[in-house]
Protein backbone atom coordinates (compact mmCIF):
# COMPACT_ATOMS: atom_id res chain seq x y z
CA UNK A 1 0.00 0.00 0.00
CA UNK A 2 1.54 3.29 -1.05
CA UNK A 3 1.66 5.58 1.57
CA UNK A 4 -0.80 8.08 -0.37
CA UNK A 5 -3.07 5.03 -0.11
CA UNK A 6 -2.45 4.47 3.60
CA UNK A 7 -3.35 8.36 4.43
CA UNK A 8 -6.42 7.99 2.40
CA UNK A 9 -7.05 5.09 4.37
CA UNK A 10 -6.27 6.70 7.73
CA UNK A 11 -8.64 9.38 7.00
CA UNK A 12 -11.78 7.78 6.10
CA UNK A 13 -11.28 5.14 9.00
CA UNK A 14 -11.44 8.64 11.07
CA UNK A 15 -14.28 9.76 9.65
CA UNK A 16 -16.35 6.70 9.61
CA UNK A 17 -15.21 6.20 13.47
CA UNK A 18 -15.88 9.94 14.63
CA UNK A 19 -19.43 9.94 12.84
CA UNK A 20 -20.51 6.86 14.18
CA UNK A 21 -19.36 8.43 17.63
CA UNK A 22 -22.34 11.18 16.87
CA UNK A 23 -25.54 9.10 17.46
CA UNK A 24 -24.09 7.38 20.86
CA UNK A 25 -23.12 10.63 22.66
CA UNK A 26 -26.38 12.67 21.84
CA UNK A 27 -28.07 9.26 23.06
CA UNK A 28 -26.67 9.67 26.50
CA UNK A 29 -26.62 13.42 26.12
CA UNK A 30 -30.69 12.43 25.52
CA UNK A 31 -30.98 10.87 29.29
CA UNK A 32 -28.82 12.48 31.21
CA UNK A 33 -31.00 15.30 30.29
CA UNK A 34 -34.28 13.49 30.72
CA UNK A 35 -33.07 12.88 34.77
CA UNK A 36 -34.24 15.88 35.91
CA UNK A 37 -37.66 15.10 34.40
CA UNK A 38 -38.11 12.14 36.69
CA UNK A 39 -38.07 13.60 39.99
CA UNK A 40 -36.40 16.31 42.17
CA UNK A 41 -32.30 15.97 42.44
CA UNK A 42 -30.42 16.97 45.18
CA UNK A 43 -27.45 19.41 45.31
CA UNK A 44 -24.57 16.27 44.58
CA UNK A 45 -26.61 14.69 42.00
CA UNK A 46 -27.20 17.92 40.16
CA UNK A 47 -23.79 18.79 40.25
CA UNK A 48 -22.83 15.16 38.29
CA UNK A 49 -25.37 15.68 36.14
CA UNK A 50 -23.70 19.37 35.23
CA UNK A 51 -19.92 17.16 35.19
CA UNK A 52 -21.52 14.58 32.89
CA UNK A 53 -23.14 17.16 30.49
CA UNK A 54 -19.75 19.20 30.02
CA UNK A 55 -18.12 15.81 29.33
CA UNK A 56 -20.59 14.96 26.58
CA UNK A 57 -20.09 18.98 25.87
CA UNK A 58 -16.55 18.31 25.12
CA UNK A 59 -16.61 14.94 23.10
CA UNK A 60 -19.37 16.79 21.11
CA UNK A 61 -16.60 19.86 20.03
CA UNK A 62 -14.19 17.09 19.89
CA UNK A 63 -16.13 14.85 17.77
CA UNK A 64 -16.95 17.67 15.50
CA UNK A 65 -13.33 19.31 15.20
CA UNK A 66 -12.13 15.60 13.70
CA UNK A 67 -14.64 15.11 11.17
CA UNK A 68 -14.04 18.72 9.69
CA UNK A 69 -10.12 17.72 9.86
CA UNK A 70 -11.16 14.07 8.45
CA UNK A 71 -13.06 16.30 4.97
CA UNK A 72 -9.98 19.03 4.97
CA UNK A 73 -7.49 16.69 4.86
CA UNK A 74 -9.48 14.40 2.67
CA UNK A 75 -8.90 16.58 -0.75
CA UNK A 76 -12.28 17.12 -1.76
CA UNK A 77 -13.06 20.09 -3.31
CA UNK A 78 -15.03 22.88 -1.40
CA UNK A 79 -17.46 25.42 -2.88
CA UNK A 80 -16.46 28.47 -3.59
CA UNK A 81 -17.78 32.28 -4.07
CA UNK A 82 -18.31 35.69 -4.05
CA UNK A 83 -17.58 36.72 -0.04
CA UNK A 84 -18.15 39.72 1.65
CA UNK A 85 -15.52 39.35 3.88
CA UNK A 86 -15.83 42.30 6.14
CA UNK A 87 -19.78 41.44 6.94
CA UNK A 88 -18.78 37.57 7.82
CA UNK A 89 -16.05 39.11 10.00
CA UNK A 90 -18.40 41.19 11.47
CA UNK A 91 -21.38 38.37 11.63
CA UNK A 92 -18.56 36.23 13.43
CA UNK A 93 -17.63 39.00 16.35
CA UNK A 94 -21.90 39.16 17.19
CA UNK A 95 -21.44 35.37 17.83
CA UNK A 96 -18.67 36.48 20.59
CA UNK A 97 -20.40 39.07 21.91
CA UNK A 98 -22.06 37.37 24.91
CA UNK A 99 -18.74 35.56 25.98
CA UNK A 100 -16.71 38.46 25.88
CA UNK A 101 -19.27 40.17 28.09
CA UNK A 102 -18.69 37.18 30.61
CA UNK A 103 -15.40 37.16 30.27
CA UNK A 104 -15.03 41.51 30.91
CA UNK A 105 -13.46 41.57 27.63
CA UNK A 106 -13.76 44.43 25.09
CA UNK A 107 -13.80 43.39 20.85
CA UNK A 108 -12.75 46.08 18.96
CA UNK A 109 -13.27 45.85 15.33
CA UNK A 110 -11.66 47.99 12.46
CA UNK A 111 -12.55 47.24 8.60
CA UNK A 112 -12.45 49.73 6.12
CA UNK A 113 -13.51 48.99 2.29
CA UNK A 114 -12.24 45.66 1.45
CA UNK A 115 -12.60 44.07 -2.09
CA UNK A 116 -14.42 41.02 -2.45
CA UNK A 117 -12.87 37.56 -2.23
CA UNK A 118 -13.69 34.09 -3.01
CA UNK A 119 -14.03 31.99 -0.31
CA UNK A 120 -16.64 29.09 1.65
CA UNK A 121 -18.15 30.93 3.66
CA UNK A 122 -18.98 28.68 6.83
CA UNK A 123 -15.65 27.10 6.60
CA UNK A 124 -14.11 30.63 6.52
CA UNK A 125 -16.16 31.82 9.12
CA UNK A 126 -15.48 28.83 11.24
CA UNK A 127 -11.26 29.49 11.12
CA UNK A 128 -12.24 33.11 11.75
CA UNK A 129 -14.49 32.17 14.73
CA UNK A 130 -11.70 29.94 16.13
CA UNK A 131 -9.25 33.11 16.29
CA UNK A 132 -11.61 35.08 17.78
CA UNK A 133 -12.76 32.47 20.45
CA UNK A 134 -9.37 31.80 21.17
CA UNK A 135 -8.46 35.61 21.92
CA UNK A 136 -11.34 35.37 24.46
CA UNK A 137 -10.13 32.39 25.81
CA UNK A 138 -6.86 33.10 26.21
CA UNK A 139 -6.77 36.73 27.08
CA UNK A 140 -6.60 38.88 30.65
CA UNK A 141 -10.03 39.97 32.90
CA UNK A 142 -10.28 43.22 31.28
CA UNK A 143 -8.27 42.07 28.04
CA UNK A 144 -8.86 43.44 24.72
CA UNK A 145 -9.37 41.52 21.22
CA UNK A 146 -8.53 44.04 18.30
CA UNK A 147 -9.85 42.84 15.06
CA UNK A 148 -8.29 44.67 11.84
CA UNK A 149 -8.39 43.62 7.70
CA UNK A 150 -7.24 45.81 5.19
CA UNK A 151 -6.07 45.70 1.61
CA UNK A 152 -2.27 44.84 0.94
CA UNK A 153 -1.50 44.51 -2.32
CA UNK A 154 -4.02 42.12 -3.91
CA UNK A 155 -4.25 40.18 -0.56
CA UNK A 156 -6.42 40.76 2.16
CA UNK A 157 -4.87 40.50 5.58
CA UNK A 158 -6.97 40.09 8.98
CA UNK A 159 -5.50 40.58 12.45
CA UNK A 160 -6.84 39.21 15.52
CA UNK A 161 -4.94 40.47 18.52
CA UNK A 162 -5.32 39.81 22.03
CA UNK A 163 -3.70 40.99 25.81
CA UNK A 164 -3.48 37.99 27.14
CA UNK A 165 -0.28 36.06 28.83
CA UNK A 166 1.18 35.35 25.09
CA UNK A 167 2.95 32.25 23.77
CA UNK A 168 6.35 30.54 24.75
CA UNK A 169 9.25 30.86 22.38
CA UNK A 170 9.20 27.15 22.77
CA UNK A 171 4.99 26.57 22.03
CA UNK A 172 5.65 28.91 18.44
CA UNK A 173 6.64 26.42 15.92
CA UNK A 174 4.03 24.15 17.45
CA UNK A 175 0.82 26.37 17.97
CA UNK A 176 -0.28 25.17 14.87
CA UNK A 177 -0.02 21.60 14.70
CA UNK A 178 -2.83 19.02 16.10
CA UNK A 179 -3.64 18.22 19.90
CA UNK A 180 -0.69 20.69 20.88
CA UNK A 181 -2.03 22.94 24.08
CA UNK A 182 0.23 25.37 25.38
CA UNK A 183 1.99 25.05 28.82
CA UNK A 184 0.46 27.64 31.35
CA UNK A 185 2.31 27.85 34.57
CA UNK A 186 0.45 29.10 37.63
CA UNK A 187 -2.54 29.26 35.34
CA UNK A 188 -6.02 27.37 35.23
CA UNK A 189 -6.13 25.13 32.07
CA UNK A 190 -8.49 26.08 29.84
CA UNK A 191 -10.81 23.51 28.21
CA UNK A 192 -10.75 22.87 24.39
CA UNK A 193 -9.36 19.79 22.01
CA UNK A 194 -6.04 21.03 20.96
CA UNK A 195 -7.86 21.39 17.48
CA UNK A 196 -8.92 24.87 16.75
CA UNK A 197 -5.79 26.20 15.68
CA UNK A 198 -4.78 23.07 13.05
CA UNK A 199 -8.72 23.45 11.80
CA UNK A 200 -7.83 27.40 11.29
CA UNK A 201 -4.64 26.41 9.33
CA UNK A 202 -6.69 23.83 6.83
CA UNK A 203 -8.85 26.13 6.53
CA UNK A 204 -7.27 28.86 5.11
CA UNK A 205 -4.66 26.64 3.34
CA UNK A 206 -7.81 25.46 1.00
CA UNK A 207 -8.46 28.79 0.36
CA UNK A 208 -5.03 29.81 -0.65
CA UNK A 209 -4.22 31.90 1.84
CA UNK A 210 -1.63 31.87 4.68
CA UNK A 211 -1.99 31.58 8.30
CA UNK A 212 0.78 32.52 11.37
CA UNK A 213 1.60 34.29 14.91
CA UNK A 214 3.34 36.52 16.70
CA UNK A 215 3.66 36.62 20.18
CA UNK A 216 4.79 38.22 23.72
CA UNK A 217 4.96 36.89 26.71
CA UNK A 218 2.83 38.60 29.58
CA UNK A 219 1.68 40.96 26.65
CA UNK A 220 -0.13 39.40 24.22
CA UNK A 221 -0.74 37.43 21.02
CA UNK A 222 -1.37 38.59 17.26
CA UNK A 223 -2.41 36.14 14.57
CA UNK A 224 -1.81 37.13 11.00
CA UNK A 225 -4.31 35.45 8.08
CA UNK A 226 -3.38 36.71 4.59
CA UNK A 227 -6.26 35.77 1.79
CA UNK A 228 -6.16 36.24 -1.87
CA UNK A 229 -8.62 39.31 -3.44
CA UNK A 230 -10.67 37.94 -6.92
CA UNK A 231 -8.67 38.33 -9.72
CA UNK A 232 -9.81 41.53 -11.56
CA UNK A 233 -11.41 38.77 -14.35
CA UNK A 234 -13.54 37.28 -11.71
CA UNK A 235 -14.87 40.34 -10.28
CA UNK A 236 -15.43 41.62 -13.76
CA UNK A 237 -17.90 38.41 -14.30
CA UNK A 238 -19.47 38.72 -10.91
CA UNK A 239 -20.97 42.39 -12.23
CA UNK A 240 -21.48 41.68 -15.31
CA UNK A 241 -23.78 38.76 -14.15
CA UNK A 242 -25.12 41.21 -11.23
CA UNK A 243 -26.06 43.93 -13.84
CA UNK A 244 -27.18 41.45 -16.06
CA UNK A 245 -30.12 39.71 -13.84
CA UNK A 246 -30.95 43.28 -12.52
CA UNK A 247 -32.05 43.99 -16.13
CA UNK A 248 -33.98 40.57 -16.60
CA UNK A 249 -37.81 39.55 -16.42
CA UNK A 250 -38.62 38.38 -13.04
CA UNK A 251 -39.80 35.14 -14.82
CA UNK A 252 -36.01 34.87 -16.26
CA UNK A 253 -34.18 36.51 -13.45
CA UNK A 254 -35.71 34.30 -11.09
CA UNK A 255 -35.73 36.97 -7.92
CA UNK A 256 -38.61 39.74 -6.59
CA UNK A 257 -40.68 41.39 -9.49
CA UNK A 258 -39.64 44.75 -7.74
CA UNK A 259 -35.49 43.21 -7.41
CA UNK A 260 -34.89 40.79 -9.40
CA UNK A 261 -31.40 40.24 -8.07
CA UNK A 262 -30.08 35.85 -8.43
CA UNK A 263 -30.63 34.55 -4.98
CA UNK A 264 -27.29 32.33 -5.39
CA UNK A 265 -25.58 36.17 -5.72
CA UNK A 266 -27.10 37.93 -3.53
CA UNK A 267 -25.81 35.17 -0.66
CA UNK A 268 -22.56 35.48 -2.15
CA UNK A 269 -22.42 39.09 -1.61
CA UNK A 270 -23.40 38.84 1.88
CA UNK A 271 -22.21 36.05 3.06
CA UNK A 272 -24.81 35.02 5.62
CA UNK A 273 -23.65 31.70 7.09
CA UNK A 274 -23.85 33.08 10.44
CA UNK A 275 -25.26 30.60 12.05
CA UNK A 276 -24.18 27.38 9.81
CA UNK A 277 -21.83 24.40 10.84
CA UNK A 278 -19.53 24.48 8.71
CA UNK A 279 -20.73 20.99 6.44
CA UNK A 280 -20.18 22.07 3.04
CA UNK A 281 -16.94 20.25 2.19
Amino acid sequence: MSSKSAEEFDYDLMSIVVHDLKAPIASVKGFIDMLEHLGPLNERQLQFVERALKGLERMEQLVADLLDLSRLDSGAPIEMKPCNLAQLIYETVEIYETAATEHNIAIDVSIPFLPPIKANPPLLQRAISNLIGNAIKYNRDGGIVAIHAHQQDDLVMIDVKDTGAGIAPEDMEHIFERFFRAKRPGKKQISGTGLGLAIAAAVIERHGGRIWVESTLNEGSVFHVTLPCMTEIESVNRNQSLQSNAHKPYHEAGGEASDSVDDDLQESDQCSNSDSRHDEV
